[in-house]
């Protein structure tokens, strides 16, 4: 039997028993790292599945043709699309209706092109006459004479290589008083380039820039699967998501504004229209916000991570 001095003295020594150590710590911690975990997990398929990006025979195609590039691309949430018009060209298929047509950017290249009042004049300009052959009778001693001026002045005279030399100083100034810097809009299903490898494709389409101004395209289906190889070559990129909606214009370039630039007033009958795959922050219509997550690997590793340190300190807690 116990005394009630030794009972209540074995009373606070339970109380105080463990206060020592924080016990279920661990398994807090844990918790909350599992539902991080979870959180990234979902984000990561909402990012990158599928249904949610229009584009699955031109996701495929890119996870074929740029593995190691798409698993280390840049991450890109959408938080305020420009409008609510659905961009799945398989659910306007499948309803029987026609590709809807909606404004975007496009890919285009810079090229130095003549100003307008310059190709006026030079329309103007008669051909000019040839000039006349010197008699070749000339006396010996007067061109020897001619020679030696010029070796006594040879400061009058610059050579190509001073002329080239200082051109590229003065910053080409000629070229750009009488020439205008043209957006030329580019076509994936370029003829020219039907015979190219795709290496030189992908150099071909690095210079590919997105256009200052956006033009009304059509949505399309993408082509088949050797077609659809060659399309999306040199068109992923950092700075954008992957390219994933296919589109046509009847748009050539933007040096020409004076006119109605609706997809109806510039296509004409005989005439093929251009077709491009471009990223969804390409659409334009409205404002929008894009947010840059980070690498896909990066996140990748941390949901794997994250529920193994979790793992190890619940372990730790119970041993």
């Amino acid at each position: 039997q116990l005394s009630s001095s030794e009972v209540q003295h074995l009373l606070h020594l339970g109380g105080a028993c463990g206060r020592h150590k924080p016990i279920g710590a661990g398994s807090f911690l844990g918790s909350v790292m599992m539902i991080v975990s979870g959180v990234m997990q979902a984000t990561l398929f909402l990012l990158t599945d599928e249904q949610w990006h229009y584009g699955g025979p031109a996701q495929t195609a890119l996870k074929k043709a740029y593995g190691k590039e798409m698993s280390h691309r840049q991450l890109w949430g959408c938080l305020k699309p420009p409008h609510e018009m659905i961009l799945n060209y398989q659910t306007h298929q499948d309803a029987g209706a026609d590709q809807p047509k909606f404004w975007c950017h496009v890919w285009v290249k810079k090229v130095w092109v003549k100003k307008e009042d310059e190709k006026k004049e030079d329309e103007k300009k008669e051909p000019v006459a040839e000039k006349t052959v010197q008699d070749g009778n000339k006396d010996q001693n007067t061109e020897q004479s001619d020679k030696e001026t010029q070796e006594k002045e040879p400061s009058l005279e610059k050579t190509a290589q001073d002329r080239s030399k200082e051109q590229a100083q003065n910053g080409n100034k000629s070229q750009t008083k009488n020439e205008t810097q043209v957006e030329n809009i580019q076509d994936c299903d370029d003829s020219s380039m039907a015979a190219e490898e795709p290496e030189k494709l992908e150099v071909e389409r690095k210079t590919w820039e997105r256009s200052k101004l956006p033009v009304q395209v059509q949505l399309r289906s993408p082509p088949k699967e050797e077609k659809l190889d060659r399309w999306i070559r040199g068109l992923l990129r950092d700075e954008y998501g992957p390219p994933v909606l296919c589109i046509l214009t009847p748009k050539e370039d933007f040096e020409k504004l004076d006119t109605q630039q609706d997809f109806g007033s510039l296509k004409e009958k005989d005439k093929p229209l251009k077709c491009q795959f471009v990223p969804r922050q390409f659409v334009a219509g409205g404002a929008s916000i894009w947010l840059n997550l980070g690498r896909k690997s990066l996140w990748e590793t941390l949901a794997g991570i994250l529920p193994f340190g979790a793992f190890l300190l619940v372990s730790y807690e119970i041993i």
